[in-house]
């Protein structure tokens, strides 16, 4: 999620916030359960609670046996909830990015593998955690268009029409910052390698694509605080601009889509 304070660009991914600390179980024998306590989490711009529930290994995989690695548990919003978060299992084998079982909102709370007994849980590696706001630069010239494209029948001897149908309608945008790294255009896919604590190599490949993010704007206008938030936005176009008074102005531009609880756009002021 980015967050546009008063002339400041902060980012916020899908992010375990507080608690949500995933543990096996505490019965006898093998450990096939995981416990996870009560937390907060953030999905596609929602901020979602997720309450202490456990899940079984057993019952997402044939047989309740795996000896592999790379299984992972997350948090999800089922269909028709609202703020309030469910958690999955996922095996390497899961569609994770299709419509096929798993939501494509997620936020990933721990992965683990197995020890060398049958069903028995080894290590449990924390996945997401800490704190979930960077600070990265300093945002001017915001814009957010709004528009709809319509249709109106009339009939033979109608002036003015008698039905208006909508249809593609669109939330775009674009804005400009500075102080401008190799990091951030990961939010138009590709890879990053570090070259240390003071830079490092983005790289482009043939496949990539725009990773989804939320988009929150604050402005303070004659004493009163407006917000705008874009639930669910892409980054498709970046330019920078080298010129001898503006040394270099990247600017980024935006398409927005209805998110996993169909909102678009919020307005608060």
């Amino acid at each position: 999620m980015f967050v546009f304070g008063v002339g400041t660009l902060s980012v916020l991914t899908n992010n375990l916030l507080t608690g949500a600390v995933v543990t096996t179980g505490s019965s006898g024998g093998n450990a096939e359960r995981l416990q996870i306590g009560s937390g907060l989490i953030m999905i596609d711009g929602i901020t979602a609670t997720l309450s202490a529930q456990s899940a079984s290994i057993g019952s997402v995989l044939t047989g309740g046996i795996n000896t592999g690695s790379g299984l992972m548990i997350y948090g999800y919003i089922a269909a028709g909830s609202t703020t309030t978060a469910t958690i999955g299992v996922a095996s390497a084998t899961d569609p994770i990015n299709t419509s096929i079982g798993i939501p494509t909102a997620i936020c990933p709370l721990a992965k683990f593998s197995f020890g060398t007994s049958t069903v028995s849980i080894g290590t449990i590696v924390a996945w997401s955690g800490g704190s979930a706001t960077k600070v990265i630069g300093k945002v001017q010239n915001v814009k957010i268009d709004l528009s709809v494209e319509n249709a109106q029948m009339r009939g033979g001897g109608d002036v003015y029409p008698v039905d208006t149908q909508f249809f593609n309608g669109k939330c775009e945008g674009s804005f400009e910052w500075a102080d401008d790294t190799a990091t951030q255009l990961l939010f138009l896919g590709g890879s990053y390698s570090s070259g240390g604590a003071a830079s490092g190599t983005w790289t482009l490949s043939g496949v990539c694509r725009p990773e989804p993010v939320s988009l929150s704007f604050t402005n303070v206008t004659n004493g009163i605080t407006s917000t705008y938030t874009i639930l669910h936005a892409y980054l498709h176009s970046k330019s920078d601009d080298f010129k001898r008074t503006d040394y270099m102005m990247p600017s980024y531009s935006f398409i927005s889509q209805a998110n996993i609880l169909n909102n678009v756009l919020t307005v608060q002021a």
